[in-house]
């Protein structure tokens, strides 16, 4: 039996408080979760950090098998413009779970600090925190929701924005890994990202050059954001670079090769 992990969701409840006056209920989950993982033949997740957390949960052996990309789905050659996208202005888009893992209050504060005349801001996703983002963001006339796009979809959506933003809670370090990231990178459009200076998106984003990375939200986000955008050939070399990157070492190819190659292992 191999049992993957994609998130440690439990583990993540408790980062973020969500968990809070359930404490009979999560001992439960865990106490499951740990009999689960000791049945397994392997076990597996999907980042080094989250790899730390799993060697301490169980004394299966441990598999590292990240999420990966197929540059063919999302190829910025092959994209046609967005109909969620065709705005002539500067388009920052967050396509994903609105959920209790993202800074929403971050979010918002950044939607508030960018100019509404230069800047507009879509949002394509759904999740638990949906109608209080909406209720929140309904005065706001230069953001737009939409619901998730068909996956047919999804190249022409990351490819047709000019900038993707993802807010984490810093607290959600070593419980997941957002496989968004990778679309967001192999777009070659660049990312604003909020998150743990601990965390495997940092790394992530700070080797393959494919965007700005901040610890906690301030104005140094959209100063920083106004710079990164007034350099377009830049933009566009780093934008590739960050592509290739990717590319070279999250290949869908070659990780589902190495995935089967253990599987005849076992």
């Amino acid at each position: 039996m191999w049992v993957h992990i994609q998130d440690f969701e439990f583990d993540a409840a408790l980062q973020t408080g969500v968990s809070e006056k359930k404490n009979i209920i999560f001992s439960s989950l865990f106490s499951i979760e740990k009999w689960l993982l000791s049945k397994a033949n392997l076990a597996s997740t999907i980042s080094y950090s989250m790899m730390e957390r799993l060697k301490k949960k169980t004394e299966s052996k441990a598999y590292f098998l990240p999420n990966w990309i197929d540059e063919k789905a999302i190829d910025p050659k092959q994209s046609s413009i967005h109909r969620y996208l065709n705005s002539r202005k500067i388009k920052i888009l967050y396509s994903g779970n609105i959920g209790d893992k993202q800074d929403w209050d971050a979010f918002l504060k950044f939607c508030n600090d960018i100019n509404p005349e230069k800047y507009d801001v879509i949002i394509v996703g759904n999740g638990s925190k949906k109608d209080w983002l909406l209720q929140k963001t309904e005065n706001f006339k230069n953001i737009k929701y939409y619901n998730p796009v068909p996956f047919n979809e999804l190249s022409d959506l990351l490819c047709s924005t000019d900038i993707h933003v993802l807010f984490q809670k810093t607290e959600v370090v070593d419980t997941v890994m957002p496989s968004k990231v990778l679309g967001m990178i192999a777009s070659t459009k660049p990312s604003i990202i909020i998150g743990n200076n601990k965390s495997e998106v940092k790394s992530i984003i700070m080797a393959s050059k494919g965007g700005l990375f901040f610890s906690e939200y301030s104005k140094d986000v959209v100063h920083d954001l106004e710079l990164l955008l007034s350099d377009k050939e830049r933009l566009e070399m780093n934008g590739n670079l960050a592509r290739e990157f990717v590319i070279e070492n999250f290949s869908k190819t070659k990780i589902l090769n190495r995935m089967l190659d253990k599987l005849k292992q076992l």
